[in-house]
């Protein structure tokens, strides 16, 4: 599933349900989850990776999130042992990546209130597991991402990922939604996603702050490498009829 693909469908769950309150201030994405205690931001993260997690992956399936005190515990099963077996044995290549992708998008706000995630990856057969645990230690010791790009490393890099957003949207399907294509201009990745009616077009601009914040720390945590070297994303909603919706731009300065 593309990364604007997953970003739709949690700004579905979260505008349907309206439970956790996100915006983007100051430029930057930061999380405002109220109330603020520990075991209480635990539980809503763990809504979030539930409502923004494919369920299949190629080498894992998730199972889901669950909190408990100010943990977040992340479940997969392997689907092989080969890969289980990789995973167990370089469990420091493993932590820095989880915590590239979940401490993104200005959600270190929340390690740094204390929240732990544990990443566990269970064996086929359900004989034994293995995890690493992503505080806010982990997430300041992700390594810095690489300086500016040239130009043509850059739209080679936009090329790339629009094309897997393009492969990924075409075999992925979301009520009130239709993929409306990955483009480049530039350094700049263009995905579109058309509405299905003004009912929730109208949902979307109400909650507008809300997707925005969403889609960039999806954004910022998959493709985070790519924006800081120059590499921007232009997200568009538009209706069946090409009238615009919302649109926001993702760049280094978001992640």
């Amino acid at each position: 599933m593309g990364v604007l693909r997953s970003a739709v469908c949690t700004a579905f769950a979260v505008v349907s349900l309206a439970l956790i309150p996100i915006e983007v201030t100051h430029g930057q994405a930061a999380t405002n989850l109220e109330p603020q205690t520990p075991p209480e931001l635990a539980k809503a993260f763990a809504h979030i990776i539930n409502t923004s997690t494919p369920k299949n992956f190629a080498t894992t399936t998730f199972v889901g999130a669950t909190s408990h005190d100010n943990v977040v515990d992340m479940r997969f099963i392997a689907k092989d042992f080969a890969y289980f077996l990789r995973a167990k044995a370089d469990t420091g290549k493993w932590r820095t990546g989880v915590a590239s992708m979940l401490c993104g998008g200005g959600r270190i706000a929340l390690f740094k209130k204390g929240i732990l995630v544990n990443d566990i990856i269970v064996a086929p057969d359900n004989s034994e597991q293995v995890s690493v645990t992503v505080d806010q230690a982990a997430c300041e010791s992700v390594p810095p991402l690489p300086k500016q790009a040239d130009s043509k490393a850059l739209s080679e890099m936009a090329q790339m990922i629009s094309n897997r957003e393009q492969a990924a949207g075409k075999k992925s399907s979301i009520p009130s939604f239709k993929f409306g294509g990955a483009s480049v201009h530039d350094a700049t990745v263009e995905e579109r996603e058309i509405v299905s009616d003004q009912v929730m077009a109208t949902r979307l601009q109400t909650k507008r702050k809300l997707i925005e914040s969403y889609t960039t720390g999806l954004i910022c945590g998959r493709d985070g490498a790519a924006i800081k070297q120059g590499v921007a994303f232009h997200i568009v909603y538009v209706l069946e009829d090409g009238s615009p919706v919302i649109d926001f731009t993702i760049d280094k300065s978001k992640c």
